[in-house]
């Protein structure tokens, strides 16, 4: 076959600038949106098999699991001075004592394996959305400036430009890696385990309680039952950080399987082979959740089961995508070639457009690793929360926001692509309506999930093993629910910002998406928070509970995707009727003369070779 008479990119063509947009938006926004999905589905159900398992494979106290012999771990981490090796029902009394000594607004969390796998994996989440931010910083721009090669047929172009972001997603990802445990030695992980805000009274009540005391002389103690009782709260934080730890080290040492596998995905999707990456995503993360089981229930791994399943589902996703490479390849239809990473021409001067585009999907991730940082931080110690029992019940809402709020981006991947295309050939009406097209699909799915979630979200927490005292749903308004109800509110109203996201990153235009994926967590979440601390610190001085008052954090959180999300789309709106139908008479600015520098200097190189 004569590959040279081949054209490699007519499906991509085809699809992009040939078929109707109401048909192409919505074939290359559903795979897009189903990718991301699964790895928020995968997420959430790696939280349901480590919070329903962990607890029936590995025993905190001694009697957590019926008819085992194994010892409870939290006996290794208790201080030298505590002897009192409570069981599971000893224990489970003086919790219950020093319960019914707090008025009806405070609460603690009970020691489980539950509370302390939630907690432990709730403080992994910046390390590793931090991660996931710098491996986008590569493959967003790359993706862009791929298919405008497409478009402007620069095969040679577009052939380097994959070379040498595949070097450099390398180089990134190692650094990323590194980051993460320097960030970790410095302390950062365990500013965001806290302890319980312990009630005075409660405590010098259980000193003098009959039935705490005669456990204490059951187990020789010679200290207060109130420095035993903290004792044991002290040493389920430091295994939440034992644990929190083991996580990251192997999380960051599959950073340069993640970084690779996203580059190589983007690159198909800029091909229009969207479904392609989409049955591989379904496949690899169904494969990583029956890892999950073998590894934590079967082979009791715990938390250190969930990131190796997580590994072994990038390691499949990568396999199948070189597998794509090796099969088109002898077919003629893409320019993505192993071949080419040996004899290829490192182009440094593609590496400050590419990661300048690609620095917005970073600021995007990395803000709200910041921001989840933050608000963690400040539930765990301000004096107006309840301590590690609102980080319990932030961590139990969090999976399910995840779950359902990763797909937004989704949308915005999958029609990017197709934006750019029509973009580059500046069909300005096309890129109208996709951008009408994208946000209508956005607003159906938020909508859709929103009310889902909020309709069953003692049902959702139950999948999380988070339960009342007699193992029922939850009540409507216990602490999780709350919580959760609260947050998933964050994903509609930041449905309003995935717009200004495509539109920005798909034209190229690097200012504006700098300034809309770093609105929420960089730019508004600053103010919004500080009158969220604020009014905390109000309501604690007017003596309001601390549950209600811990719950200005997440709601301050809600309200910021508001200020953002609005602001994003009337940026949006203004950039479409004002700026694009004028844009060739406008004077370059600075993002656009990278651009423009760019395709010269690579079009001039393409007819040298010709």
């Amino acid at each position: 076959m004569d590959n040279s008479k081949i054209d490699k990119q007519s499906r991509a063509k085809f699809l992009f600038e040939k078929m109707d947009v109401k048909k192409a938006v919505w074939i290359v926004a559903i795979p897009g949106l189903l990718t991301s999905f699964m790895i928020g589905l995968y997420t959430f159900l790696n939280q349901v098999f480590i919070l329903n398992f962990v607890p029936k494979t590995i025993p905190i106290l001694n009697g957590d699991i019926p008819n085992s012999t194994d010892t409870g771990i939290i006996y290794d981490y208790l201080s030298s001075w505590n002897k009192a090796h409570f069981d599971r029902a000893d224990f489970d009394v003086i919790f219950r004592s020093y319960v019914s000594y707090l008025n009806g607004t405070e609460g603690i969390t009970k020691i489980s394996g539950d509370s302390i796998a939630t907690i432990s994996v709730n403080a992994t989440f910046p390390f590793s959305l931090f991660s996931g931010s710098i491996i986008f910083l590569i493959p967003v721009g790359a993706s862009v400036y791929y298919t405008k090669c497409i478009s402007k047929k620069l095969e040679a172009t577009g052939k380097d430009l994959w070379s040498t972001c595949f070097y450099t997603t390398i180089f990134v990802s190692i650094l990323t890696a590194l980051i993460m445990y320097i960030a970790m030695w410095c302390g950062l992980l365990d500013s965001l385990l806290a302890k319980p805000h312990f009630n005075t009274y409660a405590l010098s009540q259980l000193d003098s309680d009959t039935a705490v005391k005669g456990i204490l002389n059951k187990y020789s103690a010679n200290h207060k039952a109130s420095e035993i009782f903290q004792d044991y709260y002290n040493a389920c934080q430091t295994i939440s950080l034992s644990w929190a730890k083991l996580y990251i080290y192997i999380f960051g040492a599959g950073t340069l399987i993640q970084g690779i596998y996203v580059l190589i995905s983007y690159l198909i999707r800029s091909e229009g082979k969207n479904a392609y990456v989409m049955y591989w995503a379904i496949g690899a993360n169904i494969a990583g959740i029956a890892f999950n089981a073998l590894f934590i229930i079967v082979f009791k791994m715990g938390v250190l089961g969930g990131v190796l399943a997580t590994i072994i589902g990038w390691t499949i996703n990568l396999l199948a995508y070189i597998a794509y490479i090796y099969v088109n390849n002898k077919r003629g239809t893409t320019w993505i070639s192993i071949h080419h990473l040996i004899s290829f021409k490192f182009r440094l001067k593609f590496l400050a457009p590419i990661s300048l585009l690609g620095l917005s999907a970073f600021l995007r991730s990395f803000g709200i690793a910041v921001a989840l940082f933050i608000i963690t931080f400040l539930l765990g110690r301000m004096p107006f929360t309840e301590g590690s029992l609102s980080i319990y019940n932030w961590s139990k809402a969090s999976p399910v926001v995840t779950l359902f709020f990763l797909a937004l981006f989704g949308i915005s991947d999958g029609i990017r692509s197709i934006l750019s295309y029509n973009y580059a050939k500046r069909n300005f009406a096309k890129c109208n309506e996709i951008f009408k097209w994208a946000m209508i699909i956005t607003f159906i799915y938020a909508f859709t999930v929103t009310l889902i979630a909020i309709a069953l979200a003692p049902q959702f927490l139950w999948m999380l093993n988070t339960t009342d005292m007699n193992g029922s749903l939850l009540s409507q308004t216990s602490g999780p629910v709350a919580f959760l109800r609260i947050t998933i509110w964050r994903l509609f109203f930041y449905a309003f910002a995935i717009g200004g996201i495509l539109l920005f990153q798909g034209t190229n235009n690097i200012k504006m998406s700098l300034i809309v994926t770093s609105m929420e967590s960089l730019i508004t979440f600053g103010p919004v928070i500080g009158i969220a601390i604020a009014s905390g610190y109000a309501l604690h001085n007017a003596e309001v509970g601390l549950f209600y008052s811990s719950l200005v954090i997440p709601m301050a959180f809600a309200v910021n995707s508001v200020v953002a999300g609005l602001t994003i789309f009337f940026l949006s709106i203004r950039f479409l009727k004002k700026v694009m139908p004028n844009i060739d008479n406008i004077k370059l600015s600075w993002s656009r003369k990278i651009e423009h520098d760019f395709f010269e200097k690579a079009e001039k190189e393409e007819c040298s070779k010709n």
